[in-house]
């Protein structure tokens, strides 16, 4: 099942595969193979035909390399963690928070220096609703190979404009997928008749707005409405700790 979103409005089950029928339903992410991941899937070669976003350049693929776990970056609760996501409209830097969601930051951490996500492209960007990234297989099933559990904020209100989170196929599935929330979701993230904390917030955008406004502009089609009809990819992410 694809790591999807749900949005308030849906009533089906969060991670059913059948919520897939609604456009914003909520960023998940499908069960991971566990077979080792093919370095290029045919999804993400129909990508690659398509035109690269704000005419950027191709990248090399992604490797698509498989771990066991996220090793220990050693990041300290009160260090500032900065990531700057280079992608093919320009950069999104990324505040991440080590002392709310410290497993989650280190996974990201290892895999960006791992350069796991180097060459990996937007197989999701739903309009007014989330950008959802980090699948190598550009599949909706990609993975590092392990997964790990849920760090949850406090309250839905933190789902807030920027917000960086993890995509998950159901409690403590997080892997690689992430998405940035386009607008404010403290609403759209919870389902009104159960509302839960699903999603492990682990970062706020704090520069680069403006790339982000660019790339949520780029066109979707597809039977939901959220295929991008070009081609958003990770250059390199850039991590600094301070």
């Amino acid at each position: 099942m694809s790591i999807r979103l749900l949005a308030a409005v849906t009533t089906c089950l969060l991670f059913a595969a059948s919520c897939s029928s609604d456009s914003e339903s909520a960023p998940t992410t499908d069960e991971p193979d566990t077979t080792e991941a093919s370095s290029l899937t045919p999804q993400y070669e129909a990508i690659t035909e398509l035109p690269v976003a704000c005419g950027g350049t191709l990248p090399e693929p992604p490797s698509s390399k498989q771990y066991e776990e996220a090793a220990d970056q050693e990041i300290n609760p009160d260090q500032t963690v900065t990531a700057t996501i280079t992608t093919s409209c320009g950069d999104l830097v990324l505040t991440l928070d080590p002392a709310k969601a410290p497993n989650t930051v280190n996974n990201f951490v290892f895999l960006a220096r791992e350069g796991f996500y180097d060459g990996v492209v937007s197989h999701r960007l739903v309009p007014n609703f989330v950008l959802q990234i980090g699948d190598p297989t550009a599949s909706g099933s990609g993975g590092p190979g392990y997964q790990f559990a849920d760090e949850l904020p406090d309250s839905a209100a933190e789902y807030s404009q920027g917000a960086v989170v993890m995509a998950n196929s159901g409690p403590d599935t997080n892997g690689s997928q992430i998405f940035i929330n386009l607008v404010d979701n403290s609403e759209n993230l919870v389902n009104p008749n159960n509302p839960q904390i699903l999603y492990s917030k682990f970062g706020q955008l704090t520069a680069g707005q403006e790339v982000l406004d660019q790339i949520a502009q780029i066109p979707t089609s597809g039977p939901q409405g959220d295929s991008p009809t070009q081609g958003l990819y990770i250059e390199g992410i850039t991590i600094e700790i301070s």
